[in-house]
């Protein structure tokens, strides 16, 4: 295994206890993730924006957080009310649901009133989603993470494949030739393939995803611009004060 999964959901300590998610506010998260990284592998976190009482700025404060953990890919969503869980029960006896089923899908708005204005979190998500995956970030927090490895790390022992090769061919086009990211692309490939030339084929990967999300961030951004316009043509609120009182668990 080179990759784990952590649900940081927040670099905000108020929003962490308030989901009681205590364990995350022990310890530096951003020298906690480090560590792993060193140890080889690499993380996929978790980042969910929309809790109570989440202070403005959250998204920035994500953003920011993900950059100096050097993390490259974030599972970064709004949060949703799932059906038959705590937070869905707990919205719904506060009237606070809204039509819908709630998802995983990046690009759906929240499914129930948060407790800020609906519009002020989903442009911070946008905003800041767009910029987590813009080229030029990407690349150089991925090669950050991958220059942090010094620990175990699995090795790569079978041929490469005809479609990888062509997999990596369109990389190496894409972000060395097109983007403006060439220099920046050749000069961080030849210092790992230097440094440490038995990363190089999980490093390719995770510059793979990024493709995805380079483009994949478009798409999320129209169809959560399409869905606030629908709700500003709504005559119904989509924000709501909640009595601290009001607020457990989620």
């Amino acid at each position: 295994m080179t990759i784990v999964f952590m649900g940081i959901e927040t670099p905000d300590t108020d929003s962490l206890i308030g989901i009681h998610k205590v364990q995350n506010t022990r310890t530096s998260l951003v020298a906690s993730c480090e560590k792993v990284t060193r140890m080889g592998l690499q993380i996929m976190s978790g980042f969910i924006m929309g809790f109570d009482n989440e202070r403005v700025g959250a998204g920035k404060r994500i953003q920011e957080f993900i950059e100096t953990a050097n993390i490259p890919i974030g599972q970064f969503s709004l949060l949703q009310a799932l059906q038959n869980t705590a937070l869905w029960t707990r919205l719904e006896r506060e009237g606070r649901l809204t039509e819908g089923l709630g998802t995983f899908h990046q690009g759906e708005i929240m499914n129930f009133i948060p407790t800020r204005s609906v519009f002020e979190i989903t442009e911070e998500y946008i905003d800041a989603f767009w910029q987590m995956y813009e080229p030029m970030p990407y690349l150089k927090r991925t090669f950050r993470c991958f220059r942090m490895m010094n620990g175990w790390r699995s090795k790569h022992n079978r041929p490469i494949t005809k479609h990888e090769l062509n997999l990596y061919w369109a990389i190496c086009w894409r972000q060395g030739v097109v983007r403006n990211t060439r220099f920046v692309f050749w000069w961080q490939l030849l210092v790992l393939a230097v440094l440490k030339p038995s990363l190089l084929y999980d490093y390719f990967t995770v510059l793979g995803v990024g493709e995805h999300f380079f483009k994949y961030r478009y798409e999320v951004r129209e169809r959560l611009l399409s869905q606030l316009a629908a709700l500003k043509a709504a005559p119904v609120s989509q924000s709501v004060e909640v009595p601290i009182d009001l607020i457990a668990t989620t």
